[in-house]
């Protein structure tokens, strides 16, 4: 019998028609192939509907893995969350990081989720020992750090990525990892670095005829001109500005014609920086982009103003403060503003200088507030990784711990065949009063000492002595005798655990075990012997009152030895008789 859809059916001649784990790999391997994606999905979930079924755990989280990777959206997200959860449960660490860090990629509009996905990838990776998987995870947090603002953290998540990758030499898909480095660097005013960050990316697109190219050679130039070469500077910035024309990209273009103008105006060549400005000017008026012409009419009016030609200026300001305002730039209108302020100082007009130093407070104040929002963004991120991963070692500890109990019950089990074995032929019981035997009673005892050793567990142990009022002679004696016994037996084992042991000990006397015990536990089962023979109808047996207990209780403390143990249990019982009828004795 097949499960797929007509559609699909012609793929059966490839598959088992018996549902098993061979029909699940074939599924995936038919899937892997040059097949439509629809098809491939629809495979997937045949493959994972069949594994789940089977409840094949490692094949339903390869499908899943699967899946994620070849389709988007929510769904591929959940998918990538589920085969994670299995992959940890699997002990599978590089396939988990996979898992992790498509969830990154797929969370990319939303950073926070995305940076706490990268940052678990990263830290999973380390524990897997492989270093690509772990590059992958750095970079793509970088990526996340520098989109919220933490230049320090992003540097410090590119570095990492470089560092990790092979031979510790950059390759060409490194490029826009060295970019970014050489962008935060100048940002941090760390103009060496990020002169080493771009001369790399030179060297890895190097006559490529790229926008990365051309970003290197700008970084190369502005570089150059931190440190003072302007001259330099020109070279590189020229070379990018005609690359970037080439590729017909307005924005790189129009950016590096006005390094190349500020180039000219440090060196004092005003006339090829008013040149070069106006080709600024231009692109950026054809570019039909408002960020583009507003960045570039700042540029050019800070220059006029700095030249000391105000109302140019001023007419520059107006339009960039306008258009900045219109298309909700506000690191554009910040700058405008501020210049503004400097503008009306160098006329002379407090008034309006005042008015400006007003806008331009509250568009800082503003900034400040998103930039903290962001850093709180960026705390959340990483507050919500370090929960994942304690979570995730919290669920390790309890599956190694359940594991060690499931080894340790099957040692267990085997113990007690093999004391089966030994005890064939003699009896576990009791005869007289039906409990456990004294034999079987001291072994497992001696088991359960043994035990709460290794697993540094409590365990109790007490000695419940009877006493009848009523004389035992002759044959009417003994079953008499043997009634008493019966009865406190059947009231211990009620008043006891179904995990706990009774068992014979003397003549008049049961030991009581209680595995996993503190004695504070052990004294209440033992309370409520005591109540429950106060209240029995002894009448019945042919008692004129009820037998009179006598209880004496030891925990396993720092005693060395099970037989020690039962040895204190009793001590305590005759300092029970001692003291009078039903009471209960703990050994300190």
């Amino acid at each position: 019998m097949t499960d797929l859809p007509p559609e699909l059916s012609h793929y059966e001649a490839y598959l088992p028609q018996r549902r098993t784990p061979e029909r699940v790999d074939a599924l995936l391997d038919l899937a892997g192939g040059t097949l439509p994606v629809e098809d491939a999905t629809s495979l997937l979930d045949h493959a994972r509907t069949l594994a789940l079924e089977l409840a094949d755990e490692a094949r339903a989280a390869h499908t899943e893995l699967r899946l994620a990777l070849l389709q988007g959206g929510e769904a591929a997200l959940g998918h990538a969350r589920s085969a994670q959860a299995r992959f940890e449960r699997l002990n599978d660490t590089p396939l988990e990081t996979q898992c992790a860090l498509r969830q990154a990629e797929l969370l990319t509009p939303l950073p926070v989720q995305a940076l706490t996905a990268s940052l678990v990838a990263a830290t999973l990776a380390q524990e897997a020992g492989d270093d690509e998987l772990r590059a992958q995870a750095q970079r793509r947090a970088g990526e996340l750090y520098s989109r919220l603002g933490d230049d320090r953290a992003a540097i410090s998540a590119y570095e990492q990525g470089l560092i990790l990758t092979d031979d510790q030499k950059p390759q060409a898909r490194d490029l826009p990892v060295l970019l970014a480095l050489g962008s935060l660097h100048m940002r941090a005013n760390q103009p060496d670095e990020a002169f080493r960050a771009y001369r790399m990316a030179g060297h890895l697109a190097h006559l490529e005829g790229t926008p990365e190219h051309a970003d290197a050679l700008g970084g190369l130039g502005v570089s150059h001109g931190f440190q003072g070469d302007h001259a330099r500077a020109l070279q590189f910035l020229d070379r990018a500005a005609r690359l970037s024309s080439l590729l017909g990209d307005h924005r790189r273009h129009t950016r590096y014609l006005n390094l190349m103008a500020s180039a000219h105006a440090r060196r004092d060549e005003h006339a090829q920086a008013t040149e070069v400005f106006g080709q600024s000017m231009s692109a950026a008026g054809t570019s039909g982009q408002p960020d583009i012409l507003v960045i570039t009419l700042l540029n050019v009016a800070e220059y006029l103003l700095n030249q000391g030609r105000h109302d140019e200026a001023a007419t520059l300001l107006d339009q960039a403060l306008t258009l900045s305002q219109r298309a909700r730039l506000a690191g554009a209108e910040r700058r405008a503003q501020r210049l503004l302020v400097t503008l009306a100082l160098a006329r002379g007009d407090a008034a309006r200088a005042l008015a400006h130093e007003q806008a331009w407070s509250a568009l800082e104040l503003e900034a400040q507030a998103d930039r903290h929002g962001r850093q709180q963004q960026v705390h959340e991120a990483t507050a919500q990784a370090e929960l994942q991963l304690a979570l995730r070692r919290e669920r390790r500890e309890v599956r190694a711990s359940l594991a060690a109990a499931l080894g340790e019950a099957s040692a267990r089990v085997d113990e007690l065949h093999r004391q089966v074995e030994g005890w064939k032929g003699s009896s576990l019981y009791d005869l007289q009063s039906g409990a456990r035997s004294r034999l079987y009673g001291t072994e497992q005892l001696t088991q359960n000492f043994k035990r709460s050793l290794r697993s540094k567990t409590h365990l109790s142990v007490a000695v419940v002595g009877i006493e009848v009022a009523t004389a035992s002679v002759g044959g009417a004696g003994q079953l008499l005798a043997e009634t008493v016994l019966q009865t406190v037996r059947q009231l211990l084992e009620q008043s006891v655990r179904e995990t706990d042991l009774v068992a014979r000990f003397d003549e008049w006397k049961f030991m009581v075990i209680f595995p996993e015990t503190p004695t504070s536990g052990a004294r209440i089962a033992l309370q409520r012997l005591i109540e429950a023979a106060a209240a029995h109808d002894w009448k019945a047996q042919g008692l004129d009152s009820p037998p009179t207990l006598f209880i004496g209780l030891a925990g396993r403390g720092f005693l060395q030895g099970a037989q020690l143990l039962l040895d204190v249990a009793d001590e305590e019982h005759y300092r029970a008789r001692r003291q009078g009828p039903n009471q209960l004795c703990t050994a300190e």
